[in-house]
């Protein structure tokens, strides 16, 4: 049983198990905090790699100073936000509203504005008051006032004028906190989406007769989620292919390796797990029953051989006379 892995070292076996899957059946007995730091790991390699490439692409391209170019007039300071007319700008499935004669948007006027612009409940909203902003995403809507905005992200005051300067000064700092933002998502969709991988893995494993518990499973198909899922990411960011068959794809993998690391047990396993030292042995008979008290150490053993050896013993128990 391998309790205390590295994280390096279950780097590596989650990287050697696409090869041979048993490796992730060794990593299911780590500890919380084990897990903890290699989801930490995998989530923050995975949001970088997602957001960076990006971004820098973004930055040093045209896209970058046409979007300068073209923004609004406008200027952000002391919690209000101000532009001399209502701004709208729509692409494919999501839409952007800013409106600053609204004090304050709420939640009815996301459905206001999907029936305004003929959106569906997939659609991605951004709603931008002179007092708050509102997003609404995959059917949840999250709020941030323009005062929390601009004590976020250290905002004085903003406008046309120097919002090219603050975005290079404050550029690392913006995408520090966007990536442990993407982080900790991650990292929660991993420990939520294991549970369908346990289900799979604990039912496979009454038909393998494997029996292993709930929880193993369970630890099994966070690991194996997690580096699908980071393998994953290049594959989106450098290919056309749609989130949704790339996102299939990881879920028939994982459940896949889940259940071919029950199949293929380690060649290790019955030396680490099922190796019971000689002096723990036991006998049905308890009155044979072995233990470090009645067993002879080595010294003990040898010696008993040696006085064994040059004591001369005889069966014969009869008198005898020697001959004339």
């Amino acid at each position: 049983m391998i309790q205390n892995i590295g994280i390096f070292k279950q780097l590596g076996m989650a990287l050697s198990g696409l090869v041979k899957p048993s490796m992730y059946s060794r990593l299911r007995h780590q500890g919380a905090m084990k897990i903890l730091l290699f989801v930490l790991t995998i989530s923050l390699i995975s949001s970088a790699i997602t957001l960076l490439t990006p971004t820098i692409t973004f930055v040093n391209s045209n896209t970058y100073s046409d979007f300068i170019d073209n923004l609004p007039e406008f200027s952000m300071g002391n919690g209000i936000l101000e532009l001399p007319e209502p701004y709208v700008f729509q692409q494919n499935n999501g839409i952007a509203v800013i409106d600053t004669t609204v004090t304050a948007y709420t939640n009815s006027d996301i459905n206001s504005i999907m029936n305004t612009f003929s959106l569906s409940s997939s659609s991605t909203i951004i709603l931008g008051s002179s007092t708050n902003i509102l997003v609404y995403q995959s059917g949840q809507v999250s709020e941030l006032s323009i005062a929390d905005f601009c004590s976020l992200f250290k905002i004085d005051y903003l406008d046309n004028n120097n919002i090219n300067d603050y975005l290079s000064s404050q550029f690392p700092i913006i995408f520090t906190i966007i990536t442990l933002i993407g982080t900790l998502y991650y990292a929660f969709a991993y420990y939520v989406v294991a549970i369908l991988y346990a289900v799979i893995g604990t039912i496979f494993g009454v038909f393998t007769k494997t029996l292993y518990s709930f929880k193993q499973h369970y630890i099994m198909g966070i690991y194996i989620a997690a580096f699908w899922k980071l393998l994953s990411r290049p594959i989106l960011l450098f290919t056309d292919l749609s989130n949704k068959p790339v996102f299939l794809a990881v879920i028939l993998l994982t459940s896949i390796y889940i259940c071919l690391a029950q199949i293929k047990k380690e060649d290790s396993h019955s030396k680490e797990e099922d190796y019971v030292p000689y002096y723990r042995s036991t006998y049905n008979d308890s009155d044979n029953e072995v233990t470090p008290e009645s067993t002879p150490t080595a010294q003990e053993s040898s010696t008993n051989n040696y006085s064994q050896s040059s004591t001369p013993t005889s069966s014969y128990s009869g008198k005898f006379k020697l001959k004339d």
